[in-house]
């Protein structure tokens, strides 16, 4: 009896477990559908509410998933896999397809054919990795790699030195205060002052995690409510610009849009068809996060040359259409990247198949 009690609870707690993966990877379907949808020109209201908590949803979860017990004793390991998962995809799309093509094509067209901006000031926003003052208007959202490798350098380093919970909530604040002080003058190389501010998030989403907190019904609509109250008294935050605002307020506003989406996820994790689809997108999320602006290209394409229609009206009326075909495009060029990578292979050519292993 004791034994089939035990294997049950054993079961209970792998199914818990394998419907918590699932509902992070709708959640990051989710917050990857919000960052497309989010770069578009929809209404202002949207963007606002979007841009409270669509960043912070990836830093929390990031510290969700943060497996230091795996690499506690081996950096080497754990910086070679960052560089690996992050790194390298950068560098390699930046210089041989964003910026080539913003170069050769982009710039020409559109609203960037106005922007006179330097090629060489780009070049440079390649390997300063942060988007401000159109550094990076190559590709603008790809500031985020380079800051959560930073960030997560930070964290493991934290974690390894600082073993009390308490200690390390204070140590945390500490370090977010001086990422703001700094950012608030300086915009770092990597976004490495950002990667300082969002420490907050990691640790909230390690001890989500570690705490084995539950997320119902309560938590997910108070965090609604509180999300809803923050964007309407103190208006839109922007991670990438360093415009946070009240900063109690982005913490707060950040990390209850994400418990409002990890309750949203978790109830759609029970719906098979719709869940299967958001967590394909949450697997997909990093081609999506990297490819989505090279889409929009192509929606402006379809709107200004196929459909005649002009493109600040496409911008303003077809943001859902944006959204679905940037999305589309993404996920194509993935699946075109996965046949070269299999066809390296099969050649022998492994070494250069890893480097488009993302």
């Amino acid at each position: 009896m004791s034994d089939t009690v035990l294997t049950d609870r054993q079961t209970d707690r792998q199914t818990d477990r394998q419907t918590r993966n699932i509902s992070l990877d709708i959640a990051k379907g989710i917050g990857i559908i919000l960052v497309v949808l989010g770069h578009t020109k929809g209404p202002k209201e949207m963007i606002n509410f979007i841009y409270c908590f669509h960043m912070p949803l990836f830093f929390i979860i990031s510290g969700y998933l943060f497996n230091y017990e795996k690499w506690k004793d081996r950096f080497n390991g754990f910086f070679k896999s960052r560089v690996e998962r992050l790194i390298i995809p950068y560098f390699i799309t930046t210089l041989f397809f964003f910026y080539p093509f913003w170069l050769f094509l982009g710039r020409h067209f559109g609203e960037e054919k106005n922007l006179n901006i330097s090629p060489w000031k780009e070049f440079i926003g390649i390997f300063y990795g942060s988007a401000v003052d159109h550094y990076m208007s190559f590709n603008a959202p790809l500031w985020f790699l380079p800051c959560l490798f930073v960030g997560e350098i930070i964290f493991f380093f934290l974690l390894k030195y600082i073993k009390s919970t308490n200690v390390r909530i204070v140590i945390f604040l500490v370090i977010s205060s001086i990422g703001v002080f700094i950012g608030s003058s300086y915009a770092l190389p990597w976004s490495i002052d950002v990667a300082m501010v969002v420490q907050i998030f990691f640790l909230f989403g390690y001890i989500l995690k570690y705490k084995e907190i539950s997320i119902n019904y309560i938590i997910g609509i108070s965090s609604l409510l509180v999300m809803l109250l923050d964007v309407y008294y103190f208006g839109r935050v922007d991670t990438a610009t360093r415009h946070y605002n009240n900063i109690i307020m982005y913490f707060i506003g950040g990390i209850s849009g994400t418990l409002f989406v990890l309750w949203v996820s978790k109830l759609i994790a029970k719906i098979r068809y719709i869940s299967k689809g958001l967590s394909y997108l949450g697997v997909q999320s990093m081609s999506i996060f990297m490819w989505h602006n090279f889409g929009y290209k192509w929606a402006s394409i379809f709107f200004v040359y196929g459909m005649g229609i002009q493109l600040s009206l496409a911008h303003e009326n077809y943001y859902i259409i944006y959204t679905m075909i940037a999305i589309l495009v993404s996920l194509l060029i993935m699946h075109i990247k996965d046949k070269v990578e299999i066809i390296l292979i099969n050649k022998g050519c492994n070494k250069l198949a890893r480097l488009i292993r993302w």
